[in-house]
């Protein structure tokens, strides 16, 4: 009932007053200036973080009490949570030394005439699925790549070897998600995994390290980018004098030194209000900047493919794969007996996601590993 949730709240609220629950003092910060400190590398930006993560762990905490039954457990239990919290967040990314070895073999790799394939591949702490291979094999062949593969299948894994390519041709890598809290928590993965000297974010309320060799940004950041350079080269076309933006000579370098662009959730061409975003990236983009857009769900990709190499102007290749390597079950919420599977069977799902799966069986005629690839 709300009024036992209400109940709970307060019960937390009070809680938090009087004691944190990790045993540091309230810094008092206010809501505005928690965007520029989410990051965590300032250390007063940690203690701005850490209280909102409080907060949220407080409110989760009352909600299980609730059902636990007492208010008694409350400080048993959060404590020891945000303290685990707290071990997570006071360290920021570390370097990691091995990455600009890795690049710098690449390089050296490359300049031998050897094949990139198996030494991209042997970056990865695990042997590469099929579809990974066909993805990976099509862009050292200098082809765009429209990835559908299910969530948790590895298409991220995708992602970091077309970024160490780009970085062994001695390229830029931009990688785009649809949104900033995305953006921040990719920033943190690709700092361990490639060294916090070597990424950039630039999300229009923070920007860190412009001139890394990898940025991450958010799609709208780089449409407004390609916008730039296209307004500048109308002009000089035009023989209209610049007019002294000394941001738009460092958007059309920037632009002019990427090799590959990674749009991340690409679906979201379909959204209504935002889809025009990535149909821009797509017209916008040079034919220098390697396209590589990757997706859980789309539906159309053999249409979707011929328009990208169409727009674009470089060869693309469509790769999928319906092999879910994390399962997928529904369940629903029960006051009174908890979590419990919506279907009869576990392992059931309904209708509109089965037969989804099965159109895409029989497009590619039954090929064995549940994966394909076409130009």
């Amino acid at each position: 009932p709300v009024s036992v949730l209400k109940k709970f709240a307060r019960a937390g609220r009070r809680h938090l007053r009087s004691e944190s629950p990790c045993g540091c003092p309230r810094s008092g910060r206010g809501r505005a200036e928690l965007a520029p400190l989410l990051l965590g590398v300032p250390r007063h930006g940690q203690q701005a973080y850490l209280d909102a993560a409080q907060m949220m762990l407080a409110a989760c905490v009352c909600l299980a009490v609730a059902y636990a039954g007492g208010t008694n457990s409350i400080g048993r239990v959060a404590r020891p949570a945000a303290a685990r919290v707290r071990a997570v967040l006071e360290q920021p990314p570390a370097p990691t030394a091995a990455a600009p070895s890795v690049v710098s073999a690449l390089r050296s790799a490359l300049r031998r005439g050897e094949d990139l394939g198996e030494l991209l591949a042997a970056t990865q702490p695990f042997p590469l699925d099929g579809f990974q291979l066909d993805a990976l094999t099509a862009l050292l062949e200098g082809e765009n790549v429209l990835l559908s593969a299910p969530t948790g299948s590895g298409k991220t894994a995708v992602g970091e070897l077309a970024v160490l390519a780009a970085l062994a041709n001695g390229k830029k890598a931009v990688y785009t998600t649809p949104l900033k809290a995305l953006s921040n928590q990719k920033f943190f993965d690709f700092c361990e995994r490639f060294g916090s000297a070597n990424v950039g974010l630039l999300t229009g309320d923070v920007t860190v390290q412009r001139d890394a060799p990898i940025l991450l940004m958010t799609t709208e950041v780089f449409r407004n980018m390609l916008f730039d350079e296209r307004r500048s080269n109308d002009r000089s076309a035009a023989g209209i004098p610049a007019e002294g933006d000394e941001e738009t000579g460092e958007g059309r370098k920037l632009i002019d030194s990427i090799g590959v662009c990674v749009l991340d959730e690409f679906h979201w061409m379909g959204d209504r209000s935002r889809g025009v975003v990535w149909e821009e990236v797509v017209i916008h983009a040079p034919k220098s900047v390697q396209l590589l857009a990757l997706s859980a769900t789309v539906p159309n990709g053999k249409s979707l493919r011929r328009w990208i190499e169409a727009t674009h102007g470089r060869p693309t290749r469509l790769v999928r794969s319906d092999v879910r390597p994390v399962p997928l079950r529904f369940h629903y919420c029960d006051g009174t007996f908890g979590v419990r599977p919506l279907f009869a069977d576990p392992e059931a799902m309904p209708s509109a996601v089965a037969g989804s799966s099965s159109v895409l069986a029989a497009e590619k005629g039954g090929k064995r590993g549940g994966g394909g690839s076409e130009r």
